[in-house]
């Protein structure tokens, strides 16, 4: 979105300063503008509408969302809507990421959503994944505050060095230091207001 944003910026500049040259080679002397200032404001009049079309589009989707259906991009299981993210990330980046996307890091709350979620990651190539579990003081936690009922543990690590979960695409989770880059699931609840 940010790349979109910066190539409409761009254009949008080029088309200006070549509008501006073509008007002041036309204009007579005395009505003639600085070459940078009306291209400034219109640049800044661009950035104002691109921003009120993000935030359009959010809204959109959160209205969506509110709606029971999942954002485009994003596959629906039970109650939530779930999107692999590719992009290696740390675990507090790919966090961070989700919440831009109006989510959290996937929990996984049953045997069925697990190998739901290890069905994309095979799908997609990959063989992990960073799910929402990190270890807080002595408990397993999910970062989207849901109970931590269900576990699928492959292997533990020294959970003090290493306390933050990831799943695999053909056993169970284990965890690595949170500073490690994976890919990562996003889940939305339909259920919350």
């Amino acid at each position: 979105m940010k790349v979109w944003i910066v190539c409409v910026l761009l254009c949008a500049a080029f088309t200006l300063r070549t509008a501006e040259a073509a008007a002041i080679v036309t204009e007579p002397e005395q009505d003639q503008k600085l070459p940078g200032e009306s291209t400034e404001v219109a640049v800044e009049e661009l950035i104002d509408a691109v921003e009120d079309k993000e935030e359009a589009l959010k809204a959109g989707a959160a209205a969506q969302v509110k709606s029971g259906f999942c954002p485009h991009g994003w596959i629906k299981y039970g109650s939530r809507c779930f999107r692999l993210m590719r992009s290696s990330q740390t675990w507090l980046n790919a966090e961070a990421q989700c919440a831009a996307e109006q989510a959290r890091l996937a929990s996984v709350r049953n045997l069925e959503e697990h190998k739901f979620l290890q069905s994309l990651l095979e799908m997609s190539g990959l063989s992990q994944a960073w799910i929402g579990a990190y270890y807080f003081q002595g408990a397993w936690l999910w970062v989207d505050t849901a109970r931590f009922y269900y576990t699928n543990w492959y292997s533990l690590s020294g959970v003090s060095s290493c306390p933050c979960a990831f799943m695999r695409n053909n056993v169970g989770w284990s965890n690595a230091h949170c500073g490690s880059g994976y890919a990562y699931f996003c889940a939305i609840d339909l259920n919350t207001c």
